[in-house]
């Protein structure tokens, strides 16, 4: 298989596994135990800071900005590599803002899915010939 077409494979199942996994994970969360959902409920209702608004706002703009870098991946361009990758990057600090998520393991599954198919789109987007120099 060539290295590009591998690349969009996992772009695809990116997407796939994303578009698949919200539902999921909204149908699951009657699933979890009362005790957690009485919590999710309580998380859902309350007012969120100043800097939970502001670090949404960003988050909300990297995901944008990641959706384009996964289809400048999917075209082979090498600017979606490096957008893509310094997008993985800067979410990071953003788990910080999230503080305890709850989650039923299906859930669970789908992101590390996701989480093993970006590190193999990254890998093969650096080390190998899939991408053109445009």
């Amino acid at each position: 298989m060539r290295a590009a077409t591998a690349l969009r494979i996992c772009i695809v199942l990116v997407w796939a596994m994303v578009i698949i996994g919200v539902p999921i994970s909204i149908k699951l969360e009657s699933k979890l135990p009362i005790q957690l959902q009485i919590w999710l409920q309580d998380e859902y209702a309350r007012e969120i800071s100043t800097g939970e608004a502001i670090a949404s706002i960003a988050g909300i703009v990297l995901i944008i900005v990641m959706v384009v870098a996964s289809v400048g991946l999917f075209r082979l361009r090498r600017w979606g590599a490096w957008l893509y990758l310094g997008c993985s990057v800067a979410m990071i600090p953003f788990y910080a803002f999230l503080g305890p998520t709850v989650e039923h393991a299906l859930v669970s599954v789908f992101d590390e899915l996701v989480t093993i198919a970006e590190c193999i789109m990254i890998g093969i987007a650096f080390f190998s010939d899939a991408l053109r120099d445009v």
